[in-house]
């Protein structure tokens, strides 16, 4: 028993040689195009995540660099003003400590406007505010005590309340710190996927465009050697 090639076999020979080159030709460019598309998408991505790195990430890592190390200036001013042992000491004290309150809120507010731009990392920002504003209420109050002489309540706060809002202070922005790395490397690995997608993308291009046009090629040949021997 003879088998009889498939109907869509059959229907592709008795198409004129024209039909034949121009479907062949016609279906590659297509499939070049998706190809084509598909890469382009996947570069898209990866500049647009280029370009949000490049404008919102590196602001905001160098503005909370800059917030941590007026934290940290705030917290070694508070530690001097308690203890202070006469009031021209405090109150010379005082001045700095409100400096350097006054400069980690300068610093904190251009973090805070940097992140604008990013809502999830706005929101990181909440509790920070929320424990800094604890910690500046005693501070504030800490700063009182030293300017009027009354030492020993001053060092009472500075080991008790204003030591403990401080660190929560101080843990607040560090998870903030930590939220933000782990943010950075989870976006680092999406480019790095978006780099090898394109990549192999283009590469699988390259192979299939290569690949129709040899076969194409090939047949071209075949029919016109098949036409001249004839």
């Amino acid at each position: 028993m003879v088998m009889e090639p498939p109907t869509n076999m059959n229907t592709f020979r008795n198409l004129r040689t024209s039909g034949k080159l121009a479907l062949g030709f016609g279906g590659a460019t297509l499939l070049t195009i998706l190809i084509g598309l598909l890469a382009l998408k996947s570069i898209g991505d990866l500049n647009t995540m280029s370009r949000e790195f490049a404008s919102i990430d590196i602001p905001v890592m160098a503005k909370l660099a800059e917030s941590q190390k007026r934290m940290g200036d705030t917290r070694r001013m508070g530690t001097l003003v308690g203890l202070a042992t006469n009031v021209e000491d405090a109150r010379l004290h005082t001045e700095g400590y409100k400096e350097a309150m006054a400069e980690f809120e300068r610093a904190f507010g251009e973090l805070k406007e940097a992140a604008k731009a990013a809502p999830e990392v706005l929101e990181q920002t909440t509790a920070t505010a929320d424990a800094w504003d604890k910690a500046k209420a005693t501070n504030l109050q800490l700063s009182e005590f030293a300017s009027n002489g009354d030492h020993e309540e001053a060092l009472k706060l500075m080991k008790g309340a204003a030591k403990e809002n401080n660190i929560q202070s101080q843990k607040a922005m560090d998870d903030f710190a930590a939220w933000l790395a782990a943010e950075g490397k989870s976006d680092e690995a999406k480019a790095a996927s978006l780099y090898v997608s394109s990549r192999n993308i283009v590469v699988l291009g390259m192979i299939v465009c290569f690949g129709l046009s040899t076969g194409f090629g090939l047949y071209i040949s075949r029919f016109i050697g098949g036409y001249v021997s004839k």
